[in-house]
């Protein structure tokens, strides 16, 4: 027997600042844009999953119905709420199993922004809480190649760059 794991695609606006970010923590871990996405959107998911579960308990309870047939409502009429942002922004494709997605919804409906949004909001912060670590890795590519921080960080953007056009 084989199972598929279907994958729900959609794309997150992210200020540039914030993908070249996401790109660093790339190259630091040898991963895809779309896959780093996918790591810390996953990681957010399970650490939070107890929440969501209270939040459609408390609406079954409210709504006198059963926990299934709560989420089937929200899946069923959520819509995309747009939300315009004031900084430049890039598009990031990315994809979850069917599970991630419809967490990622139920999330989304609890706070009342779009999935888009949601994504966005748990990308940034993971990006400012890891920080450190890219810095701490431009700073010994820095002592290991001379050149300057900024400098390091062209030429490795440039090389992930080059390879993601390859791959």
């Amino acid at each position: 027997m084989k199972l598929k794991l279907t994958r729900k695609r959609f794309s997150a606006q992210l200020p540039d600042t914030d993908i070249e970010r996401l790109v660093d923590h790339c190259i630091l871990n040898t991963v895809p844009i779309a896959e780093m996405g996918f790591l810390i959107i996953r990681g957010w998911l399970e650490k939070h999953h107890g929440e969501l579960v209270a939040y459609y308990e408390k609406l079954a309870q409210e709504q006198d119905d059963s926990m299934g047939a709560v989420e089937h409502r929200i899946l069923g009429e959520f819509k995309r709420r747009g939300t315009a942002l004031t900084e430049a922004t890039s598009q990031v494709g990315l994809a979850l199993p069917i599970y991630d997605n419809r967490r990622l919804i139920g999330h989304a409906h609890k706070n009342d922004v779009s999935k888009a949004e949601m994504a966005r909001q748990i990308i940034i912060p993971w990006l400012d809480a890891n920080q450190g670590t890219v810095d701490r890795f431009y700073e010994r590519a820095m002592e290991v190649t001379g050149m300057g921080v900024e400098e390091a960080r062209a030429h490795f953007r440039e090389a992930y760059r080059q390879a993601s056009r390859s791959s």
